[in-house]
């Protein structure tokens, strides 16, 4: 189908011409002017140029049609070109949007790296602290402790320096035992007078006597002593004679 024929097809001198296009003008004024004199003068026309030597190609001779048709062709290829650049453009922008990404994405996993390391740290930080503020808040009921704990021994041992006891859980210690069978079988301590003697030499010393000795407890101390007196001396008997 051919092209619409527009006004804007139509050749105007006005228009920048081509030196072909200025060479067949010339030619055609020249033309025209030596016509016009041969008619004034009434000069049979002279020998004519013909109407081949008037004719140009087409290559030369532009036509609406071909001229619409380059400025068409050289408008393409201004888009195409401008077309191109602006491909190659967002190409280059595409590749430092991208490397801009990579970067981006890079520094957003080293952030969350260290936020988890710095997270882990604080839930250590936390529990030492907490572990901290427990052990701070039992120093004083600790130091309480220690103190009383001190003191108690303190006081167990200037008790156990201070006071003398006859008894172990009711029942006589062996040093009693010994001392009350050496102050009447060696003594000559008489049996109720035991107990005010504990508590004199007690008073001598500077301590206390704890519990008491009654007249029928020294009473058994002092048959089991005996019962072990005469074993003994069976004992040392039987070795002489055995000796023998």
């Amino acid at each position: 189908m051919p092209a619409r024929y527009t006004k804007h097809d139509r050749w105007k001198p006005s228009r920048k011409r081509t030196i072909a296009q200025q060479q067949v003008t010339s030619h055609m004024k020249a033309q025209s002017t030596h016509t016009k004199g041969l008619l004034k003068e009434n000069i049979p026309p002279a020998a004519t140029v013909s109407s081949a030597e008037l004719t140009l190609p087409d290559a030369i001779l532009p036509t609406s049609k071909n001229f619409h048709t380059r400025s068409r062709v050289e408008r393409l290829e201004a888009s195409l070109q401008e077309a191109q650049s602006a491909v190659v453009g967002a190409a280059s922008q595409a590749r430092a949007d991208q490397q801009s990404l990579t970067a981006a994405q890079m520094s957003l996993a080293a952030a969350k790296s260290e936020a988890k390391h710095l997270r882990e740290h604080n839930e250590i930080l936390t529990k030492r602290n907490h572990a901290l503020g427990m052990r701070v808040s039992r120093a004083p009921l600790q130091k309480a402790h220690a103190v009383k704990k001190a003191t108690a021994r303190t006081i167990a041992q200037t008790t156990k320096h201070t006071t003398f006891a006859l008894k172990n859980k009711n029942i006589i210690t062996d040093t009693v035992h010994d001392t009350i069978c050496e102050l009447v079988a060696t003594h000559d301590v008489p049996v109720s007078s035991v107990r005010g003697v504990f508590g004199v030499i007690a008073d001598c010393l500077g301590i206390a006597v704890e519990g008491d000795v009654s007249t029928r407890s020294i009473g058994r101390v002092l048959q089991e002593a005996d019962v072990a007196a005469n074993v003994q001396m069976v004992d040392e008997m039987m070795e002489v004679d055995g000796a023998y």
